[in-house]
C-alpha cells in the first residue's frame, strides 16, 4: 500500500518535473528569441545605442555607436564607462538616472538627458542628448539600461542665434524691452540702460527706476493695459523736458507663446528728436526745391513748369472758362547784355518783371519762360479788349527802366492765343501763342500778332525746311547757277566774269528761293555750312573749266557770320590749293547791311583771305548807312550798285539816276570797279554805259544759267 502510494507520488512529481522542464525550455527559447529580436533591432538602429549596467558600464554597443566613436571592434566600447564618452552638465542627470535604477527603483518612462556634449576621439565636441530607458530583463546579459544618443548640432546654431540676437538688439539705437504680465522686466537692451543710467542686468533683475523717470522709455502702465485689452500693437508718444526738449515714440505689442497665450508685452522706443529736426530741414529743402522747380531764380516769377501746371488746371475746369495766353519777348535784351554786361541785363529783366506784375491784376498770371520771354494769362478770350491790353503792355515795356547804368529801354513783340479756340491743352495753346509770337517778330519791332490757323502751315513749312536744309547739306544736294557779268566799255558785250548763285529744289517742298533758305540758315546757325558747301561746288566747277583751258573770274556771296567762324578762312585757302586755282580769279561779295554788324572775327577772316590773294566787293551798295567808312577801312576791289537804284533809272523822277551817278563817282574816286545789278531794260543798260559804269548783270543781258548752259554759251572755244 505504502509502496503503491509512493510510486503514485513519484509519478506525479515526474510529470510535474517534465512539465516544468518543458516550460523552462519554452521560456529559454522565448528568451533566446527575444534576445535575437532585440539584438536585431539594436544592431539595425541608425542612432548610436548603448546597453549599460546600473553603474554606467557599457555592456553592448551597436554598430552605429562604434562608428560614432571610431571603434572598429565591438569590444572596443564594451567595459568602458559611459561617462568617458560625454561631457557637459547633463552628465549629472545621467548619473542620477543610473543611481535610481541601482537602488531598485524603476523609471516612470523614457528619460531625456540634455546638455550633453559628445566627445569625439579627435577631441572635438558636439552638442547631444541621451534618451534613457529600462531594458527588458534578459535582453542583454548584465544590462538593465538602454541609452540612445542623438547629436544636436542645431543647439550650437541656437546658441549662435541667441548671441546674434543679443548683439543686434544691443547695437540698435532704438530702446528694446519686454515685460511679463506682472510688470517684471524680461529684456532690456543697452540703449535703455544707457538712457536710464543703469545696467542691463540691473533692469532684468527688477531694479527699475521710478515710473516717472522711465515713462519716456517704457511708457505708462495704462498703455500696457490698453495693449493687453486689445491684443493688438499700439503706438504711444511721450516727451521729456529739459535743456533739450525730446520726443519719443513707444511701439508696444503683446508677446505670445507657441499656443498663442499672451505672456508679456514687448516694446520699441525711438527718439524722434533728431528725426523731427531732420524732417523740419527736409521740409525746408523741399520748399527750396519747389522754388527751384517752379520759380525763376532771377525774377522770382513762376517759370515754364508752373505755367504749364496752371494752364492744365484751368483747362480741366468745368464748365470751360475761356482765357488768353500772351507770350512777350523783349527784343533788345541781347544788345543790352552785349553793351552793358549780363549783370545790368539781369537787373533790367527784373525791372521788366516788376512792371508786368504791377500791370496784371489779381485775375492774371505772369511767368518768365527764359531769356527775355514772358507769359501772361488773362481771363476771357483774346478779343479786341485783350488786344488793346496787349498794346498797353507793349507800351509799358517800352518805357525806360531806371538803373545805375542809366535809363535803358527796349521794345517787345507779343503773340496772343485763346483757350479753347486756339488750343484745348496747355501744350497746344503754348504752341499757338508761340507761333503768333514768331509772326509778330518776323513783322518787325513792336508788333503784336493774334494766332491764326494759317500760321501753323507757315511754321510747319519752316520746320520741314529746317529738316530739308540739314538733309541737303549732308548729301550735297545744292545746285549751282551762274549769271554772267558783262563789260560796259566798248560796243561788244564781253563777259567779264560771273556771279555764282545757289539753287535748292526739294522733291516735297519744291523750289526754295535763296532769300528763304539763307534767312533760315541764319536763324538756325547753318550759314557757315552753306557757304562752305557753295565754295566747294564753285571751286570744283572752276577747276574743271580750268583743266579744259577755260578761265573765268567768279564772284561768290559769303556771310560775315562765315568769315567770323573759326577756321573758315583757312578752309577756303586749303580748298583753293587743293583745286589748284588762282585766288585772283575769286571775288567774295559781302552785303553792306552785314558789314554794319561786322565783328572783329569777320575782319580777321577778311584780312586772312585778302592776304591769300582773294578780292572783295560790297554788295547792295547804297542801302546801308556807313558806306564811306567801309570804303576807307576794308580791302575792297569792287562796289556793286543795288538793284533798287538801278530800277529807278529812266523813270520820271531822276532821283535814282542822281544817286547812281554819285555812287559811280565815289567808286572812281576810291579806285574801285563799279558793277550794276538788276539791269532789266535797254534804257538802263544804255544809261549805265554812258554814265561810266564798268560792268553790269541782269535779265536784260542774261538770266542765270546752269553750268552746262553757261559753258556752252559763254565759254565755248569760239567765245
Amino acid at each position: 500500500m505504502t509502496e503503491r502510494t509512493d510510486l503514485s507520488r513519484l509519478r506525479e512529481e515526474m510529470t510535474l518535473l517534465r512539465q516544468r522542464q518543458s516550460r523552462m525550455r519554452a521560456d529559454f527559447e522565448a528568451l533566446q528569441t527575444e534576445r535575437k529580436r532585440y539584438a536585431a533591432l539594436f544592431d539595425d538602429l541608425p542612432l548610436p545605442a548603448l546597453a549599460l549596467d546600473h553603474r554606467g558600464r557599457i555592456m553592448l554597443a551597436n554598430p552605429a555607436a562604434s562608428r560614432c566613436w571610431n571603434e572598429t571592434a565591438e569590444a572596443g566600447l564594451a567595459g568602458q564607462s559611459v561617462f568617458a564618452l560625454f561631457a557637459g552638465r547633463g552628465r549629472v542627470a545621467l548619473f542620477e538616472t543610473l543611481r535610481e535604477l541601482g537602488s531598485g527603483r524603476h523609471l516612470t518612462g523614457p528619460q531625456v538627458v540634455r546638455d550633453l556634449a559628445l566627445r569625439h576621439p579627435d577631441g572635438s565636441q558636439v552638442p547631444a542628448e541621451a534618451h534613457v530607458s529600462e531594458l527588458q530583463a534578459g535582453a542583454v546579459p548584465g544590462a538593465g539600461l538602454q541609452l540612445v544618443m542623438v547629436e544636436r548640432p542645431d543647439l550650437t546654431s541656437l546658441a549662435r542665434e541667441r548671441s546674434l540676437y543679443r548683439a543686434l538688439i544691443d547695437s540698435s539705437d532704438a530702446m528694446i524691452f519686454a515685460f511679463d504680465l506682472e510688470g517684471r522686466c524680461l529684456l532690456a537692451n543697452s540703449a535703455i540702460a544707457q538712457e536710464l543710467g543703469t545696467s542691463r542686468d540691473a533692469l532684468t533683475a527688477g531694479k527699475l527706476p521710478d515710473e516717472t523717470e522711465a515713462a519716456h522709455v517704457f511708457g505708462a502702465r495704462g498703455s500696457d493695459r490698453e495693449v493687453l485689452t486689445s491684443g493688438q500693437a499700439r503706438a504711444f508718444y511721450a516727451s521729456q523736458t529739459g535743456d533739450r526738449r525730446r520726443s519719443f515714440r513707444i511701439d508696444k505689442f503683446p508677446l505670445r507663446d507657441d499656443d498663442g497665450t499672451v505672456f508679456g508685452i514687448g516694446g520699441i522706443t525711438s527718439d524722434l528728436s533728431d528725426r523731427m529736426e531732420w524732417q523740419a530741414a527736409l521740409r525746408a529743402a523741399v520748399d527750396r526745391a519747389e522754388r527751384l522747380t517752379y520759380y525763376d531764380p532771377l525774377t522770382h516769377l513762376p517759370n515754364r513748369a508752373y505755367l504749364r501746371k496752371v494752364m492744365n488746371s484751368l483747362a480741366r475746369q468745368a464748365p470751360i472758362q475761356p482765357f488768353s495766353l500772351m507770350l512777350l519777348d523783349v527784343t533788345d535784351l541781347k544788345l543790352i547784355n552785349d553793351a552793358h554786361g549780363h549783370t545790368v541785363g539781369d537787373t533790367f529783366l527784373q525791372g521788366i518783371a516788376a512792371r508786368l506784375e504791377e500791370m496784371i491784376d489779381r485775375g492774371g498770371f505772369t511767368a518768365r519762360l527764359g531769356g527775355g520771354e514772358f507769359a501772361i494769362i488773362l481771363p476771357g478770350p483774346a478779343d479786341a479788349a485783350k488786344m488793346d491790353q496787349a498794346e498797353r503792355l507793349r507800351a509799358a515795356i517800352c518805357e525806360p527802366v531806371e538803373l545805375t547804368a542809366g535809363a535803358l529801354r527796349s521794345d517787345c513783340a507779343l503773340g496772343v492765343a485763346s483757350f479753347p479756340q486756339d488750343g484745348a491743352t496747355a501744350d497746344a495753346l503754348i504752341r499757338a501763342a508761340g507761333v503768333a509770337l514768331f509772326r509778330a517778330k518776323s513783322r518787325g519791332r513792336g508788333t503784336i500778332a493774334r494766332f491764326e490757323p494759317e500760321l501753323l502751315r507757315i511754321v510747319d513749312r519752316r520746320s520741314r525746311l529746317t529738316d530739308g536744309l540739314h538733309r541737303v547739306l549732308e548729301v550735297s544736294g545744292f545746285k549751282l547757277a551762274f549769271q554772267p557779268k558783262f563789260m560796259l566799255h566798248g560796243t561788244a558785250r564781253t563777259v567779264a566774269g560771273a556771279e555764282a548763285l545757289l539753287r535748292w529744289s526739294d522733291p516735297e517742298l519744291g523750289v526754295i528761293g535763296p532769300d528763304e533758305f539763307i534767312e533760315l540758315a541764319e536763324r538756325i546757325g547753318l550759314v557757315p555750312e552753306v557757304d562752305r558747301a557753295m565754295v566747294a561746288m564753285v571751286f570744283d566747277q572752276l577747276a574743271r573749266w580750268q583743266r579744259a583751258g577755260r578761265r573765268l573770274h567768279m564772284a561768290i556771296n559769303v556771310s560775315t557770320l562765315s568769315l567770323a567762324s573759326s577756321g573758315f578762312a583757312d578752309h577756303i585757302v586749303d580748298q583753293l590749293r587743293a583745286h589748284k586755282l588762282d585766288a585772283g580769279q575769286i571775288l567774295f561779295e559781302i552785303t553792306e547791311t552785314a558789314l554794319m554788324e561786322i565783328g572783329g572775327g569777320a575782319q580777321d577772316g577778311i584780312a586772312a583771305l585778302r592776304e591769300a590773294g582773294f578780292e572783295f566787293s560790297i554788295d547792295d551798295f547804297g542801302t546801308g548807312y556807313s558806306s564811306l567808312r567801309y570804303l576807307q577801312e576794308l580791302p575792297l576791289r569792287e562796289v556793286k550798285i543795288d538793284r533798287s537804284f538801278v530800277a529807278g533809272i529812266g523813270t520820271d523822277t531822276r532821283r535814282d539816276e542822281q544817286l547812281v551817278a554819285g555812287i559811280l563817282s565815289l567808286a572812281r574816286s576810291f579806285g574801285l570797279r563799279s558793277v550794276a545789278e538788276g539791269v532789266e531794260t535797254r534804257a538802263q543798260y544804255d544809261w549805265l554805259r554812258l554814265a561810266g559804269c564798268d560792268q553790269a548783270q541782269g535779265f536784260f543781258l542774261s538770266h542765270p544759267l546752269e553750268p552746262a548752259a553757261f559753258e556752252a554759251r559763254y565759254l565755248s572755244p569760239a567765245a
